[in-house]
């Protein structure tokens, strides 16, 4: 695969994002509900952090139910989303390259990388 291909030619397009205000119950279902693990948070249409199945794992660990709905009630009384979220997330911008992308990834301490359209962090 050419190197110098542009992210913008391979990313996903159909991507979900959830609010910082959001209730983590709703962002657990729908986490639950699509292929990846991951989502970025925004603040409008500013992107101010990441969230993954992972992080809602280590938050949830403290409850012991199996059912569905005491964890949710157990998240939602317990954190917030701005609290459970990695902040802070490195993005790279739509016309950067393929090599620039996996050597972000390579060099990082997480497993997605949102893609901007400019500076100011708002998710393609």
């Amino acid at each position: 695969m050419d190197r110098d291909l542009p992210i913008a030619q391979l990313m996903s397009t159909a991507v979900h994002s959830v609010q910082v205000d959001q209730k983590l119950s709703d962002v657990r279902k729908m986490l639950a509900s699509v292929p990846y693990h991951h989502l970025p948070v925004a603040k409008g249409k500013k992107l101010v952090g990441m969230l993954s199945t992972r992080d809602l794992a280590i938050a949830g660990l403290r409850v012991r139910a199996a059912d569905p709905q005491e964890v949710d009630d157990y998240l939602d009384r317990t954190f917030t989303l701005e609290e459970v979220m990695s902040t802070n997330p490195i993005s790279v911008q739509s016309d950067a390259t393929l090599y620039d992308a996996c050597d972000i990834l390579a060099n990082g301490d997480f497993h997605a990388l949102p893609v901007v359209r400019n500076p100011c962090g708002v998710p393609v």
